[in-house]
């Protein structure tokens, strides 16, 4: 075979190698992809019922930049190994970045710290009192509010977070301030006006279940993940403790906590 022939031969299947592979990065990158794995169509199911369906998965699960989006799919690609080879959990783990909410063109800082968001059509919520303040030291990401799946829809928010955190270890008397907050506008309505009005009004003698559970953390939780002997000398710092799960995106908090009911 002439040389020009090899030369011709060689540049043909770099090209359809290149090719095959922008086809492969493409295709990939579909969230129909993600079907691949069975144990991904409660999540895939979540997402099309969402209100970030119209995003691919991996504009959220891959953090901005060209080092994060390559990193992406070199984990992507062992997460197919591993569910060919069997070697994979029914529940996946995974993460969004503050910075992959909060870029331009998606939910900037600025833009959603402008306007106040009615929860449930009666709570009213506001992200900069969020963004600006940590309780007990824990500052907050995004996705400790915005769970990735909760009741059946993705990044939806989880009251089970909000009551965890505003009503663990919370008096009585202290909870009907909390009311207050949360309830802005609940003493406009006809049938609380003339009671909240009152001085000394006390939301639990008719709310009387309105708080139900401790949010308590018991520490048997702790050794379906550590059984190292130092790590668990480090659970009554709770600090810590946050910090590493909760900032770090590796825990929910409902994954340790008792739920806190609030009726």
């Amino acid at each position: 075979m002439k040389k020009k022939n090899i030369i011709i031969i060689l540049v043909l299947l770099i090209f359809l190698f290149i090719l095959g592979s922008a086809g492969m990065i493409v295709y990939t990158e579909r969230p129909e992809f993600c079907l691949t794995c069975h144990n991904m169509k409660p999540y895939y199911d979540s997402w099309k019922k969402s209100a970030h369906n119209k995003n691919k998965c991996v504009e959220c699960h891959f953090a901005p930049g060209i080092k994060a989006h390559v990193l992406g799919k070199i984990n992507g690609l062992i997460q197919v190994a591993q569910y060919l080879t069997g070697n994979y959990a029914d529940k996946p783990s995974a993460k969004v970045d503050d910075g992959t909410c909060l870029r331009q063109g998606c939910h900037t800082r600025e833009a959603i710290s402008a306007k106040k968001v009615v929860f449930k059509d009666k709570v009213e919520f506001e992200h900069a009192q969020h963004f600006a303040s940590t309780k007990a030291g824990i500052a907050l990401n995004c996705t400790n509010c915005h769970k990735q799946l909760t009741s059946d829809e993705h990044i939806s928010v989880d009251e089970n977070t909000c009551f965890t955190c505003h009503f663990k270890n919370l008096e009585d008397e202290k909870l009907i301030a909390q009311c207050l907050q949360c309830h802005k506008t609940i003493k406009e309505t006809d049938t609380h006006k003339e009671y909240l009005n009152e001085e000394g009004a006390n939301c639990l003698i008719c709310h009387s279940e309105a708080k139900s559970g401790k949010g308590e953390v018991l520490k048997q939780l702790c050794f379906y993940c550590h059984a190292d002997k130092k790590d668990l000398e480090k659970i009554p710092e709770a600090q810590f403790i946050h910090k590493a799960h909760i900032q770090g995106n590796k825990a929910d908090c409902r994954d340790c906590h008792h739920i806190i009911e609030h009726k």
